[in-house]
C-alpha cells in the first residue's frame, strides 16, 4: 500500500523524513514504512471495530486529525489520495472479501467519512495550507 502511494504522490515523502529520500522502488523494503503503514491500518481496523460508537470514532478522528495537522503539518488532501489507494489495494489482496459491490460501497463511504472528519478536525484546530518539509 505505501509503495503504491507514494509511487501515485511521491510529493507525500516530503512528510516522512525516515524515508523521504529512499527511492520508492526500495522503499519495500523500509522497516519505518512498514510501521506507519500498519498504524493506518490499525487505525481503520479501529474505525470499523466502532462503526456504532459514535464517541469512539471521534476520538479516532481527532488523534488521527490533529496529529497530522498540528505536529506533522501534512495537507488533508493526502488523505482522500491514501483513501484512493486503499481502495485499490484491499479489493487486489482480498478479491473474495471485496467481490459484492456493497462491501465495496461501504469501504468507499468510509473513506469518505474519513476524508470529510480529517478536514472537520483541520478546522476546528485551524490548520492553513504550508509548504512540505524541506530536506
Amino acid at each position: 500500500m505505501g509503495k503504491r502511494f507514494f509511487s501515485s504522490c511521491p510529493t507525500a515523502k516530503a512528510y516522512f523524513s525516515q524515508f523521504r529520500d529512499l527511492p520508492v522502488p526500495e522503499m519495500k523494503s523500509s522497516v519505518q514504512l512498514k510501521k506507519h503503514a500498519q498504524r493506518v491500518m490499525n487505525a481503520l481496523n479501529m474505525l470499523v471495530e466502532n462503526l456504532r460508537d459514535g464517541e469512539k470514532l471521534k476520538s479516532v478522528f481527532q488523534q488521527v486529525g490533529k496529529s497530522h495537522a498540528v505536529r506533522h503539518n501534512v495537507d488533508p488532501v493526502y488523505f482522500k489520495i491514501l483513501a484512493g489507494v486503499i481502495l485499490e489495494v484491499l479489493p487486489e489482496a482480498f478479491p473474495q472479501s471485496f467481490a459484492a459491490a456493497s462491501t465495496q460501497r461501504a469501504w468507499s463511504k468510509l473513506m469518505d467519512v474519513l476524508h470529510w472528519q480529517m478536514h472537520r478536525v483541520y478546522a476546528e484546530v485551524g490548520w492553513e495550507p504550508h509548504k512540505p518539509p524541506e530536506h
